[in-house]
């Protein structure tokens, strides 16, 4: 007589639902450092000289393009303080969101260092007198895939993600701050009339 039977197939919970606080802190942290950078670069604007409307526009111009990435920050911090997500599971590939990233921020980069940025930072190291179009040139031309890639890289950012992905998700958000350093010194430079 058999005594074969048919087992049933243990149980395996689901891991629980959590909130993703590290991508929840960065959306929102990132956000808040540039709505301050559109603050900032806003205030000195208005201090540019009445016959710079080239000054202006570019100023007004990099203010929308972060502003523009804020506002697209909250939302996902919204979205994501409100949809609990399953515990991370480790990847073992290499997010295309990271690889986007990457790839708009080395553009971004090529872009402001040939129109302008490396001149800033020459006459930045030798002491020269700037020019404010010439130095954000390249903020204002790149404006869309330089702020593409600080969000792709933050949206990208997960722990437990591969360092590949967030290797690359940190490097495209460290790259995207840099040019957001530069174009608002430029914009206190000559909004205290120090440039050109």
């Amino acid at each position: 007589m058999s005594t074969d039977s048919a087992v049933a197939p243990a149980y395996t919970p689901r891991p629980p639902a959590t909130t993703d606080t590290t991508s929840v802190a960065l959306a929102l942290v990132t956000a808040g450092v540039l709505i301050v950078a559109v603050v900032i670069n806003v205030i000195f604007g208005l201090r540019f000289p009445s016959n710079a409307p080239v000054e202006m526009i570019w100023n007004f111009g990099i203010s929308v393009s972060m502003g523009a990435c804020a506002i697209a920050l909250i939302v996902r911090f919204v979205v994501i303080r409100s949809r609990p997500r399953a515990a991370a599971v480790p990847s073992r590939g290499v997010s295309p969101l990271a690889v986007a990233a990457l790839v708009l921020a080395l553009v971004t980069l090529a872009g402001w260092l040939l129109v302008g940025g490396g001149e800033f930072l020459v006459k930045i190291a030798s002491g020269e007198r700037l020019r404010y179009y010439l130095d954000t040139n390249g903020a204002f031309f790149f404006g869309i895939p330089w702020m593409l890639s600080l969000f792709f890289g933050v949206s990208a950012y997960r722990p437990g993600r591969g360092r590949l992905t967030n290797g690359f998700s940190i490097a495209a958000i460290v790259i995207s701050g840099l040019i957001v350093v530069a174009s608002l010194a430029s914009a206190v430079i000559y909004g205290l009339a120090l440039s050109d």
